[in-house]
């Protein structure tokens, strides 16, 4: 004898809900593999590139040797500036800075010493257009093993910070990077990837002309760089 069970809606609504579940899971057998959207990787953001320094000038010694005023000692052959390093001599690098934040990078190769004392330097000089010295930074006292010492400071310094960072450094005959970097009143001087404390000027270091310095040393300039950020 057959029994019906009354009808009941809780109990069909159960079955169609189970049934729906059922189907659901079948179909997300056919493609397992497939990541839900609320498991989905989001899109990995792409890495912030490196800004290069904007070139405002780069000497070139070959096609634009003209570009340069060669004083007495100076000259210009193979694609190098080069000083015969008798006495005291100076020359002027054609760009005139007005950017606030700049590098100076100068490539210098050291040949020999010609003198002895303490007097026998390299040096790159900041100037205003008018000629007034802003900045000093040098490799001096070098004798005939290239021993010196190496420093940076500004003419006026500021009151607040009024020292000028210097540190012993043997430059050798080998091809350097000179480096000097100017933010603002703020001065570094980095010498074969070594680098000075910073030191602070009680006056705006751009506009500014720059000089390269040389006293009884015979060297070769390899390249000359100004850059800004």
């Amino acid at each position: 004898m057959l029994t019906f069970l009354p009808f009941s809606p809780h109990r069909m609504t159960t079955t169609l809900a189970s049934a729906v579940l059922l189907a659901a899971l079948t179909l997300a057998g056919c493609d397992a593999s497939a990541p839900s959207a609320a498991r989905r990787p989001s899109a990995m953001p792409s890495p912030t590139a490196t800004v290069a320094p904007r070139i405002l000038y780069q000497a070139d010694f070959t096609q634009r040797a003209s570009e340069w005023t060669l004083p007495p000692h100076w000259s210009i052959a193979n694609g190098a500036l080069t000083d015969d390093g008798a006495g005291f001599n100076s020359i002027t690098i054609p760009y005139e800075i007005t950017a606030q934040a700049y590098s100076v990078n100068i490539q210098i190769r050291v040949s020999a010493i010609n003198g002895s004392g303490y007097n026998n330097q390299y040096r790159i000089d900041g100037y205003t257009p008018a000629g007034k010295l802003l900045y000093t930074a040098s490799v001096s006292s070098l004798n005939q093993q290239n021993h010196g010492f190496s420093q940076v400071f500004p003419a006026q310094p500021d009151p607040n910070n009024p020292g000028f960072g210097t540190y012993d450094f043997t430059p050798g005959v080998t091809s350097r990077a000179y480096n000097v970097q100017v933010d603002g009143r703020y001065i570094n001087f980095v010498c074969g990837g070594s680098s000075l404390t910073t030191v602070t000027s009680a006056l705006p270091l751009a506009p500014a002309r720059i000089e390269l310095v040389d006293q009884s040393v015979r060297l070769t300039v390899e390249s000359v760089t100004i850059t800004t950020p």
